[in-house]
């Protein structure tokens, strides 16, 4: 559907900008790939974005980019919107730092308004690669929807059996969407961006196998969701403990397995396992994080 790399060493590529400035440019230090990137400097409370109009009420969108995190500050439990689309928040990416960690996460709403969040993958202060594949539900009562969130071609994880047949994607904003403290400060860079609508792969793919060790696994509360609004039920829990019902693997056909599915959220008081970690690293480190 629509890629670009900041290669024309500008934002001519995009449907439209927020004002740029000096906080807000293409420049070569921010490259991650090709010869010009996407700089953010966080000086305010968001609004440096570009956006792209081509979607046309897609049912199926994919979308990824490189984020180089540069050693951005975010105080505990602040969060950056990296993207969204303009109506309704079908799709989200989430970018915050907790307990040491970057934090990554995708985020969507279903035909109730509810908000979705899925697992968070902590990534290292360095270049990445994310992913998010978003369908909407074939037809009412079908509840085939789901969004999937990738990490250096890993799947981190799939909400799956969403309702949400009455939604579409027809716009989206990237880069400095909104930010939730003024106490963030730094600047990080974002380049390589491609979307398409056929649900293909677009970016990184890890080659051999990865594998979680030893049976790395989260326990989830079935009854944790998200308000409309994006907080977080009071009910909402997971439990940092390794639990044996629940369990996620990677191996060559990227597969996975997690019981119980279906809507959940992810308290942000969570921490990960220690035990939860990549026995086979490709590229820069991730774990998996509750």
């Amino acid at each position: 559907m629509f890629c670009d790399g900041f290669e024309s060493g500008d934002f001519s590529a995009w449907s439209s900008t927020s004002t740029p400035d000096a906080d807000f440019v293409v420049s070569g230090a921010a490259a991650l790939e090709g010869s010009y990137g996407f700089s953010l400097t966080i000086n305010s409370l968001g609004g440096f974005t570009v956006s792209d109009s081509t979607p046309n009420s897609e049912t199926r969108y994919r979308i990824h980019f490189k984020i180089d995190t540069h050693g951005i500050t975010f105080p505990d439990s602040s969060s950056n919107i990296l993207l969204t689309n303009t109506n309704n928040n079908l799709l989200q990416v989430r970018f915050r730092q907790y307990t040491g960690f970057y934090r990554i996460s995708a985020r969507t709403t279903d035909d109730a308004s509810t908000l979705l969040e899925t697992a968070v993958a902590g990534i290292s202060d360095s270049v990445h690669d994310i992913e998010v594949d978003w369908k909407a539900s074939s037809a009412p009562g079908a509840n085939d929807g789901f969004i999937t969130l990738y990490v250096n071609g890993i799947e981190i994880d799939s909400l799956t059996s969403l309702d949400n047949d009455t939604k579409s994607i027809t716009s989206i904003q990237f880069g400095c969407v909104s930010i939730n403290n003024a106490a963030i400060s730094g600047t990080f860079y974002l380049d390589s961006f491609c979307s398409n609508n056929d649900g293909e792969s677009i970016g990184w793919i890890a080659s051999g196998s990865a594998s979680l060790s030893p049976s790395a696994s989260l326990s989830i509360s079935p009854s944790a969701s998200l308000s409309p609004s994006g907080s977080l039920s009071p009910s909402a829990s997971v439990s940092p403990s390794v639990s044996p019902s629940v369990s996620r693997s990677v191996s060559p056909s990227i597969s996975r397995s997690v019981s119980p599915s279906v809507s959940r959220s992810i308290s942000e008081s969570a921490s990960a396992s220690p035990s939860v970690a990549p026995a086979v690293q490709y590229g820069p480190r991730i774990q998996f994080m509750s």
